[in-house]
């Protein structure tokens, strides 16, 4: 008991702890509410709120990147120049809300578009931006070295979120009154943000709106709009572009495989958010080696949980649409579609958990090109592909992007670590190999025992060549905060 309470007083241990449980409830909330939706709201109206929340994601755009390099350079200037901390932070929430107002102009745009749900969009967009201001906040946390407690306040703000939007579902409540709802948890989650941020750290604000300072910052930051844009033209422009070709069974389709892909995102997400202030606390320090080695774990168990997400959808994957969906899972039940998509989230998880070693140093502006380009050519591709092939031809043109430029992603990132290029030319050979005999074994063998028996059998054998004792030691280092 004197060990486990001594493990949870580093804060490495609680930014993890709290990163698990917010992976649980976005899992949990992505789970829970679609079925809810589609019993009482049916496909054609969750299809146009899919479709809505896609169209205000770009919102998120004005942050400029603010969002995460300045929190960065707020978390160097704490451990190096705490001096002219304040000052540095006044002027970038200044700026940050000054760039968040400009939000409403924008969302304008959207309402003369879209008549027909003008109302809904505006309250929306006035929900993003106050988000947009959360999560600048409770990055503010990270700065001071306390980014747990960010963490939690947005855990506690998802189980609200999840326990109130299925009250309001359950009293058949509709896309007006699940709008205000949202507007009123981001209120009170800023209010509930700053007010810990006043008590716990003597937090203030003094507006100071410096031109050439945030010109200097921005001409740099807006470079982490890349994985904003990337996002978007992924997530977002995927569902547009099956809106405009398809049909609103499709978009269901779409949103609900993707949702259980994203199981192995959330947990890139999970290790993401835990190794950013170690990442840039050790590169601040110079402590290289460290750094090196904290990429070669976190490349080996990104590996590790896709294969066995991989082993589990092979297995029980009508098992686990029937027993979300009830009845009306075998409308949507698609083998083919879930293998592309799980195929495709085991290569970009693992581009995108190394692209956290770069954005956590600030050294990402060629990356950054490569993460647009990315996406770029999957919108370009999921067009023809979608009219060709349908809902199949986008999953095509993802699997493609994410395999060619998740190795050239890499690659540039091993280079900037000073790490061999043979570590990412072995990890995707080996890759490629273990889909291989996974294919293999799921194509000849119809027996679930023995298909459940080779499986297991496999990654266990993957993680006795992977794993040794030096991995043991730097996970007791790197837990005592080394």
């Amino acid at each position: 008991m004197h060990y486990l309470i001594n493990i949870f007083s580093y804060d490495f241990v609680k930014i993890l702890f709290g990163n698990v449980i917010s992976t649980i409830l976005s899992f949990a909330r992505a789970m829970l509410l679609p079925p809810l939706f589609l019993k009482f709201w049916g496909v054609d109206d969750y299809a146009i709120w899919v479709y809505l929340l896609s169209l205000v994601s770009i919102i998120a755009f004005l942050n400029l990147g603010l969002n995460i390099y300045g929190v960065n350079k707020l978390h160097k200037l704490f451990i190096l120049k705490r001096s002219i901390f304040n000052r540095v932070k006044n002027i970038l929430i200044t700026s940050f809300i000054l760039l968040n107002s400009i939000g409403l102009l924008v969302g304008t745009v959207f309402i003369f578009l879209h008549k027909e749900n003008a109302l809904i969009l505006e309250l929306l967009i006035i929900t993003a931006l106050i988000s947009n201001i959360c999560g600048f906040l409770a990055g503010l946390f990270r700065s001071y070295d306390k980014d747990y407690i960010g963490i939690f306040i947005n855990n506690i703000y998802t189980i609200v979120l999840i326990a109130l939007t299925s009250l309001l579902l359950f009293f058949e409540g509709y896309m007006y009154e699940l709008a205000i709802l949202l507007i009123l948890l981001s209120l009170a989650r800023l209010i509930a943000t700053y007010l810990i941020l006043k008590i716990n750290f003597n937090f203030n604000f003094n507006f100071n709106f410096n031109f050439k300072y945030i010109y200097l910052i921005i001409f740099k930051s807006i470079r982490f709009l890349s994985f904003q844009l990337s996002n978007f033209l992924k997530l977002d422009m995927s569902i547009i572009i099956l809106q405009f070709f398809l049909n609103s069974t499709s978009i269901v389709m779409y949103v609900l495989h993707r949702t259980i892909a994203n199981i192995l995102n959330q947990s890139v997400l999970i290790l993401n958010n835990s190794l950013f202030q170690h990442i840039s606390k050790n590169y601040t320090l110079k402590k290289h080696h460290e750094i090196n080695a904290t990429y070669n774990m976190q490349q080996k168990i990104i590996l590790m949980i896709g294969l066995m997400l991989l082993l589990i959808i092979s297995l029980i994957y009508e098992d686990i649409m029937s027993l979300w969906l009830g009845d009306s899972s075998l409308d949507f039940i698609d083998k083919d579609i879930m293998t592309l998509f799980v195929l495709s989230v085991i290569f970009s998880s693992l581009w995108n958990g190394a692209t956290v070693f770069l954005s956590a140093i600030n050294k990402h502006e060629k990356m950054s090109n490569y993460v647009i380009y990315n996406s770029v050519l999957f919108v370009i591709l999921s067009i023809p592909g979608v009219i060709f092939y349908k809902i199949y031809g986008i999953l095509y043109a993802l699997l493609f992007v994410e395999i060619l430029f998740g190795l050239i992603i890499q690659i540039h990132i091993v280079d900037i670590l000073i790490i061999k290029r043979n570590l990412v030319y072995k990890l995707y050979l080996q890759l490629f190999i273990i889909l291989g005999l996974f294919f293999i074994i799921d194509s000849m063998i119809n027996e679930l025992p023995l298909k459940f028996l080779l499986g297991v059998g496999i990654l266990l054998i993957i993680e006795f060549l992977f794993f040794d004792m030096s991995d043991i030691k730097y996970v007791k280092r790197f837990l005592k905060g080394g």
